[in-house]
């Protein structure tokens, strides 16, 4: 269930949006510390947590999210050093914000970075608080892999599932849907096929319908610009159970394990 108070149109767009930009960066923070997609994916789902419960003009998003990754580094047994996961986020940071001012590097005694590093460990502590000391996070890769298996899926098929997956960490879904349900939208989405039969996806998990996987896929697609090849496409197809466009499936918080 949500946990926010209800909130306009406008709040949640614009908190939509915070999410969106503040994953990315995460997600680029991350891979500039050669993080395993895991490590990445684990950070995601404590971002999402956290924000679950609070509102985004409470927090500091952008440290909220290095805090994530620093902890989730831990977690999944791939620790990045205080001090590099402060370097490499203060260069993203420039790169993404400030991109038009000559990058200063930072130095371990000055201010900033000390500053840096006691807001990055308030955030863990506080994040810490939010999740319950609950690390465990199944994702959707592993559910993933078995699908594409069983499917003897070819390679394009398989790295656009994977890319959707990806892309879904962006979004509520995780706290929406199980891990398997978001697996079986990515390989619908990435096969381009619209079966008529929902027991097609039964196969593959036999809990999900295609009223899941049609909700997970445009929750996915609103990431994308309207001219995105992928959106234009299942935007123009109907579904054969609801008559519409996409269906608005019940949020289900998980518990992550």
């Amino acid at each position: 269930m949500d946990h926010l108070p209800r909130t306009s149109g406008r709040e949640e767009a614009i908190a939509a949006e915070y999410r969106k930009h503040s994953c990315l960066f995460l997600q680029q923070v991350g891979v500039t510390l050669h993080l395993p997609q895991a490590t990445i994916a684990t950070a995601l789902f404590y971002f999402h947590q956290f924000f679950d419960l609070h509102d985004f003009s409470h927090f500091d998003r952008i440290f909220i999210a290095i805090s994530c990754l620093f902890l989730a580094g831990k977690v999944e047994e791939t620790p990045k050093k205080l001090k590099d996961v402060i370097f490499s986020s203060h260069k993203v940071i420039h790169d993404t914000f400030h991109p038009q001012q000559k990058y200063m590097q930072l130095t371990i005694e000055s201010p900033e970075f000390l500053d840096f590093r006691e807001k990055i460990l308030f955030g863990e502590s506080i994040v810490l608080q939010c999740i319950s000391y609950d690390f465990v996070v199944n994702h959707p890769y592993q559910y993933l892999l078995q699908y594409l298996r069983k499917m003897n899926a070819d390679k394009m098929v398989a790295q656009s599932a994977w890319n959707l997956v990806n892309d879904s960490l962006r979004t509520r879904l995780c706290l929406q849907y199980e891990p398997q349900k978001i697996a079986c939208a990515a390989l619908y989405m990435a096969s381009k096929k619209r079966p008529s039969d929902v027991n097609f996806w039964k196969d593959f998990n036999p809990d999900v319908t295609l009223k899941d996987l049609e909700d997970i896929s445009f929750q996915i697609l609103e990431l994308y610009s309207d001219q995105h090849p992928l959106k234009n496409e299942l935007k123009q197809t109907t579904s054969p159970l609801s008559g519409k466009n996409g269906t608005q499936g019940s949020p289900k918080r998980q518990s992550g394990k």
